[in-house]
C-alpha cells in the first residue's frame, strides 16, 4: 500500500513569517527558529532583535503573519508597500 500526497504541505519549522519593526519599520521575514519563544500571562510571544536599528520586538503568536510562497496571495495582503 502506498500513501499519495493530496496536497503538499510545508512542515511548521520551514514556515516564514513577515513582520514591521516598530522603530524603523524595516519589513522582515523569518522563521520560528529565528525569534526567541516567551511566555507571558498564558500568551505565547516571540521575541527579536531588529538587525536594522537593534530594537527589541515582540510578537504575539495571534498576529503572526505568513510568508510562504503557497500563501502568496495572503502575504500580499500584510505588505504594506504592496499595490
Amino acid at each position: 500500500m502506498s500513501m499519495t500526497i493530496v496536497k503538499r504541505g510545508v512542515p511548521s519549522r520551514d514556515i516564514e513569517y513577515r513582520t514591521e519593526c516598530k522603530d524603523c519599520k524595516s519589513i522582515l521575514d523569518y522563521k520560528k527558529g529565528d525569534v526567541q519563544t516567551q511566555s507571558e500571562r498564558n500568551e505565547t510571544l516571540y521575541k527579536f532583535k531588529c538587525p536594522v536599528c537593534n530594537l527589541e520586538n515582540f510578537i504575539s503568536k495571534m498576529v503572526l503573519k505568513v510568508q510562504h510562497p503557497s500563501y502568496a496571495t495572503m502575504a500580499t495582503q500584510f505588505d504594506p508597500h504592496a499595490r
